[in-house]
């Protein structure tokens, strides 16, 4: 009952703020407090009602005030965090089994303290931890584990309570400000902050957390910065049709100053529609490479050498038998693929790790986010203190964090043989990466880069595979453009960001998203050729066949002899049946491909098309002439023959047609031409046989009725035609 009354008031509230009546939002407010309370509530809508009625009084007054479109705006932004606020009350007295919910009862019943408080005591927690180590010559003694397992409680229930914290106050705001200045804090607990604060405002709006983001972004550590604007671009997007207050819109303006706006804004956004493309490798990875790994594993096991024999060290060298099973096999190209994928920055092991996120680690919402340290208390539980493995897991560029902490939980049930391997190729993979990092082919740019990668790939584990993820609202459903936020529009305008991204959706075949780009290249760049061939080439895969037309007819205005644009066009006006059209454009691209056999045939099957069977025979001889396939034009040669009534010649090709590949309609139009040279006896048998071929009977007779016309134009008695169906199936049942 109270879904439905929230859902009422949702839409009364939109409803009056869309048509300007903010009388009647006011009374959505009241009457929510009403229902759901806190009483509070009622104080804040009478300050913000008594500043829109003196607004409206000064309005009627004929005074003039230079700020009252600001005033308005953030009447209209107190009225949304108001009733934001209700809302939240209202879902905390039904007892929501939502995630947040259930967190923030969880809190209230532990009586966990005020933000503030609970830095305090993570501060002192340090202090502690200090003293204790001092006086203890193994610092993994139960009593300094004892300290670090309470940390790691107190980092959760900071997180918790930061996400769940709603409206930040002034209070609070400035307490995880001071914490994120702090230098006893540790880095990952400083980046885990930034998370929470992010999943807070996925839930409300709340320009505090905004304005954190925004500060935290101005942050020298790397980490922190990049994290934080990565979170304040999702949370504006989300957040996108919602008005700005001035100050917010102020903050935003001095955060675009820093020199390094553009760039970053530009490179998160990029990372952020990457995201798009991690399904399709994931399928590629099911669907193509793991499968066919497992069917040549066999393989590759039988050719390997016998370690026990007594041989030569030089037979210990890999099997050259095995690359070639791979390449055989297809898969080197698809590694490869990957390969260059990974270098690319794509996520490649959302496949593999997808399903090492059942681990209890992960029941706790703060863990999706926090950032590898091999001092962690389950890591160190799984690969036991100082060892290597977990500093090289923590090096590693290409795994995100979330994807670390599935790896070092996995270790427990792998062999040390094979922990030995893994060290190893994760060493060289590190090793090959600051070589790069050393080199001049790695600029430093990528750093930031990689961190914003990262940290995406995360928070999309997060909404994709946590198992409360219907509870949250996820950002990487549908396309995440950056450039929908009014205020980064402007930034995200420039044809070089453009053509990276729309080249991006084309190679993927995200045609929708690369036409949004392509528009706008449109319209900020001298048009070209190649900018209308690929327009065109998107709405035709679209199923838009008109505007592609219209795309391929501009492209050809640039060059009028480009074969592609011709073919293409040719193929529009096919698909459109404007078949003399076709025909003109296909018989321009075979001036300049003369013995081009797909051209020949396509103007062959236009031809038919309009009925002109004499003309289409000269083009499906060429066909048989050229093609080394020359089957390739019997059949088109066989039908175009029976429609002239040279039914010889239509016969002999109708023959060889049957004996290298028939097709049901082979039969079924040799029959026809028995039915048309009174050969009843052997039309009946090949109807029987196109019959047997199609396996039904309704779709045998709807074939056959679809040729009636033909059959009339060939002067066949049609008072014979139910005689021949019914002989048909009479000698089915014999």
């Amino acid at each position: 009952m109270i879904n439905k009354d929230l859902q009422r008031y949702k839409n009364q509230m939109t409803e009056s703020i869309k048509t300007l009546r903010l009388y009647d939002a006011f009374s959505v407010l009241r009457n929510m407090a009403a229902s759901y309370g806190p009483w509070c509530l009622n104080q804040e809508i009478d300050r913000v009602e008594q500043s829109y009625r003196m607004m409206l009084k000064y309005t009627i007054e004929g005074i003039e005030d230079p700020e009252r479109e600001n005033v308005y705006k953030n009447i209209v932004s107190s009225l949304l965090r108001l009733y934001d606020m209700s809302e939240r009350e209202a879902m905390k007295i039904s007892k929501s089994s939502k995630c947040y919910f259930v967190t923030l009862r969880l809190l209230e019943s532990q009586h966990v303290g005020t933000l503030s408080r609970l830095f305090e005591e993570y501060e002192e927690e340090f202090s502690f931890a200090d003293v204790l180590q001092r006086f203890s010559k193994n610092s993994y003694t139960p009593d300094c584990r004892d300290v670090k397992v309470n940390r790691e409680k107190l980092e959760t229930n900071i997180f918790n309570r930061l996400w769940t914290s709603y409206p930040l106050s002034v209070e609070e705001e400035t307490a995880v400000a001071n914490a994120m200045n702090s230098e006893v804090f540790p880095p990952h607990f400083k980046q885990l902050m930034i998370s929470a604060i992010l999943l807070g405002l996925m839930e409300y709006y709340d320009e505090a957390r905004l304005r954190l983001l925004l500060t935290f972004y101005q942050s020298t550590d790397e980490h922190i910065a990049v994290k934080s604007l990565c979170a304040a671009l999702i949370g504006l997007y989300l957040y996108k049709d919602r008005e700005l207050s001035p100050k917010m819109l102020a903050q935003i303006s001095l955060t675009k100053d820093l020199p390094q706006w553009n760039k970053d804004l530009k490179m998160a956004f990029f990372q952020l529609i990457k995201t798009r493309d991690i399904e399709r490798i994931n399928q590629k990875m099911q669907d193509e490479l793991l499968p066919e790994m497992m069917k040549l594993r066999p393989d590759l096991y039988k050719n390997k050498p016998n370690f026990t024999a007594d041989i030569d060290i030089q037979a210990l060298d890999e099997n050259p038998e095995w690359q070639e099973l791979l390449e055989s096999s297809g898969i080197a190209d698809k590694m490869k693929e990957l390969s260059e994928l990974q270098q690319e920055g794509s996520d490649v092991f959302m496949s593999t790790f997808s399903h090492l996120k059942s681990y209890s680690f992960f029941s706790f919402i703060s863990n999706w986010f926090l950032p590898f340290y091999a001092e962690r208390t389950e890591v160190t539980d799984a690969l036991g203190e100082n060892d290597s493995l977990a500093t090289i897991i923590a090096s590693s560029p290409f795994l995100c964090d979330s994807d670390k902490y599935s790896l070092a939980l996995s270790m427990k049930s792998i062999p040390e043989s094979h922990r030995s391997m893994m060290v190893s190729q994760l060493n060289a993979q590190n090793i090959n990466l600051a070589e790069l990092q050393n080199s001049e082919l790695l600029p430093a740019d990528k750093m930031r880069e990689n961190i914003a990668n990262k940290y995406i790939q995360d928070l999309y584990r997060f909404f994709k595979l946590n198992r409360h993820r219907v509870d949250f609202n996820n950002p990487f459903e549908g396309v995440l453009n950056l450039a929908d936020i009014n205020v980064l529009e402007d930034d995200l305008s420039d044809s070089e960001l453009l053509s990276l991204i729309s080249e991006f959706y084309f190679k993927r075949k995200f045609y929708s998203e690369a036409l949004i780009a392509f528009n706008k290249l449109e319209s900020i760049q001298p048009p070209s050729a190649q900018l209308y061939q690929k327009m065109g080439f998107a709405m035709q895969q679209l199923g838009d066949i008109n505007a592609a037309l219209r795309y391929f007819e501009q492209a050809e205005l640039f060059d009028g002899e480009n074969i592609w644009t011709l073919k293409h066009i040719a193929v529009c006006y096919k698909q459109k049946q404007n078949y003399a059209q076709a025909i003109e454009y296909f018989k321009r691209v075979e001036l300049l491909l003369p013995e081009d056999i797909s051209v020949a045939i396509n103007i062959g099957n236009c031809l038919v098309a309009v009925a002109s069977y004499d003309e289409a025979i000269k083009y499906f001889h060429k066909v048989e002439y050229l093609s080394e396939d020359p089957s390739t034009a019997w059949r088109k040669l066989a039908w175009c023959l029976l429609m002239i009534k040279d039914y010889k010649q239509s016969e002999l090709y109708y023959q060889k047609v049957i004996g290298a590949s028939p097709q049901a309609m082979d039969y079924m139009n040799l029959g026809h031409l028995y039915f048309v040279n009174l050969d009843y006896k052997q039309a009946v048998l090949m109807y029987c046989k196109c019959y047997e071929s199609l396996g039904d009977k309704q779709r045998f007779i709807d074939t056959f009725n679809n040729d009636l016309q033909y059959l009339k134009g060939l002067n066949v008695n049609m008072g014979l035609v139910p005689f021949m169906l019914d002989s048909v199936f009479y000698n089915e049942n014999n």
